[in-house]
């Protein structure tokens, strides 16, 4: 019985010891995409970075929702390949449209001289290897041996956004049916929305001036700051309609990858 308390003790350390080190090792090769262009290689201007992320956004906007993602870094991190490295980054924030599949990541470790295209299921036969392998030799590398690396990238996704634009793949292009149905169904919504404010400001005035003929009952509506309602659904609107929450801060869209694309060195 004693001998069985020291080996069980120490298959829990054992056992402690693995998931610790699965979890490092997770933790150590997450990375968090929350913006279109991910300069961390520091290779962009700002002015280039904002202007690329203003037409990665639009890009979005006139597709299905099509999402294209950039992401430097000095070197691809240790104890992983480049290709490891797009698919993990590509899958983990869902890069492009869900069902759709229609994401694109571009990657660059500078240091490494090393690029890749990563793109989704959705987008593999208007991408295919071979004609981003095109693209990048005869529009990227070029730049990229000079030092060059961000107009590289910029003339590399304007040939790849002219392509998805150009195809007849439906992951792609917009649907329009789809389209007027969205546009509709808001316009009820905000329909909907008009009536129940004025059915509720009458119902307001209804009970004020029963409050004021019974002289006993005066109802309040919460109108300070610190009460639920406003800051509940005043500030949400506030926030939702003014722009102040960083239009090129990159949400995921459920997209999946796997592992087509194209890898190569400079």
């Amino acid at each position: 019985m004693n001998n069985k308390k020291p080996k069980f003790i120490f298959f829990l350390f054992f056992l402690c010891t693995i998931i610790i080190s699965a979890l490092n090792f997770s933790i150590a090769n997450s990375e968090i995409i929350d913006r279109y262009v991910n300069d961390n290689a520091g290779i962009f201007t700002e002015q280039q970075k904002i202007d690329l992320e203003n037409n990665l956004i639009n890009f979005e906007n006139i597709t299905n929702k099509a999402q294209i993602v950039i992401f430097t870094e000095l070197r691809i991190p240790e104890g992983t390949t480049i290709e490891e490295r797009t698919l993990n980054l590509a899958e983990e924030n869902k890069i492009g449209k869900a069902k759709s599949d229609n994401g694109v990541l571009f990657y660059l470790a500078v240091e490494d001289r090393e690029y890749r295209w990563e793109v989704g299921y959705g987008i593999e036969p208007t991408l295919n290897s071979a004609l981003l392998g095109r693209i990048s030799r005869d529009i990227m590398v070029p730049e990229f041996k000079n030092g060059d690396y961000a107009n590289g990238i910029i003339k590399g996704i304007d040939a790849v956004e002219r392509i998805m634009l150009d195809s007849y793949n439906e992951d792609i292009l917009k649907d329009e049916a789809n389209t007027i149905d969205d546009k509709t169904s808001s316009d009820i919504g905000y329909t909907f929305g008009i009536i129940a404010i004025i059915i509720f400001f009458i119902i307001i005035g209804a009970l004020y001036y029963y409050g004021l003929q019974n002289s006993s009952y005066i109802p309040t509506v919460p109108m300070k700051k610190s009460d639920s309602y406003y800051t509940t659904t005043v500030t949400k609107t506030f926030e939702s309609n003014s722009g102040f929450s960083g239009g090129s801060v990159f949400l995921g869209g459920g997209g999946s990858f796997g592992g087509g694309g194209f890898s190569g060195k400079f």
